[in-house]
């Protein structure tokens, strides 16, 4: 990721610091998203993105899981994010930071961490996918780099997992800013409007939560695939339509 992107992502993060209550209900799913992917015996969790950590409550996360490893570009954020929860999570955190999750390398760098229980990804793909540079975002000439985005991503989740691992992932699908009807839209009527806008093509580009659900399936093909109703995200200026993923090893 080139250091104009990085440098939006410190912003954002700046931004959103005060905004834990906001994400309230955002953080219960996401939070339960985790929890559902996790084995009753789960020693340890890889959190990417991590960020403010306003979108995980690592109370609860810590009840389930003995080490949780958080990694992201910015490691101001994530510290800052913690004192914000740090309540009997002492011994059980571990950083890792400065983590460019968009570089080639990132798999190789990050193998040394082992293999994890669970590996959560929660609404960062979509920060990958929004560093492509702007003269390059047209479908013709951006989908093929979206695509790549997304098959190196879940290939990421795949490889911190392993074969015994399973994988948690959430991605935000539309925002009020182009379909308006998304902050409106009553809950059980926001799956129906997903489809809706998928069949017009209106969806976030390298998005498309059935897109991500069939490519996430074929890299684990014995595991079991479980989708969420998509929920809102209240993120201030507008809301998302999020919808999460669950890869479970099979008993």
């Amino acid at each position: 990721m080139n250091e104009e992107s990085l440098a939006k992502l410190r912003q954002r993060n700046l931004d959103s610091a005060g905004d834990w209550k906001r994400y309230a209900e955002h953080r219960r799913h996401c939070t339960r998203l985790i929890l559902e992917a996790a084995p009753l015996d789960a020693p340890r969790l890889c959190l990417l993105g991590a960020g403010n950590c306003n979108d995980v409550e690592l109370t609860a996360i810590a009840k389930r899981f003995r080490e949780i490893h958080l990694i992201d570009f910015d490691k101001d954020a994530v510290q800052q994010g913690l004192k914000r929860q740090f309540s009997g999570l002492q011994g059980k955190i571990l950083i890792h930071a400065p983590v460019d999750l968009d570089a080639e390398d990132v798999a190789s760098q990050l193998s040394s961490l082992g293999k994890f229980d669970v590996v959560a990804s929660l609404c960062v793909l979509s920060q990958l996918i929004d560093a492509i540079p702007e003269e390059q975002k047209n479908k013709e000439e951006g989908l093929p780099l979206v695509r790549q985005i997304r098959r190196r991503h879940l290939e990421l989740l795949a490889s911190l997992a392993g074969p015994e691992g399973s994988i948690a992932i959430a991605n935000e699908a539309v925002s009020s800013d182009s379909e308006p009807s998304v902050k409106t839209c009553e809950d059980p009527m926001l799956g129906p409007l997903l489809v809706q806008l998928a069949l017009e093509q209106k969806l976030f580009m390298g998005l498309n939560p059935a897109v991500v659900a069939g490519e996430l399936q074929a890299l684990a093909p014995t595991h079991a695939l479980s989708t969420t109703p998509p929920w809102k995200w209240d993120f201030g200026p507008r809301t998302y339509a999020v919808c999460g993923h669950t890869l479970t090893r099979q008993a």
